[in-house]
């Protein structure tokens, strides 16, 4: 299966992601990719952070 690519900016942290969401039920921030809580990464991402930084590449 081919594989895609989603360009956005890296975030310093889980809370400055835009993958991000807050359930308004429980009222928690959690990632939408991998599902867990990110309460505890609002200075940092986590080490299993989805996101690869990638080398900038000029578009023609």
């Amino acid at each position: 299966m081919p594989k895609a690519i989603l360009e956005l900016e890296m975030p310093e942290s889980c809370w400055d992601c835009p993958l991000q969401a807050i359930s308004t039920e429980k009222k928690i921030r959690y990632c939408t990719v991998i599902r867990y809580t990110t309460d505890y990464y609002g200075t940092k991402r986590r080490d299993d952070c989805p996101l690869k930084p990638v080398e900038d590449k000029e578009v023609e």
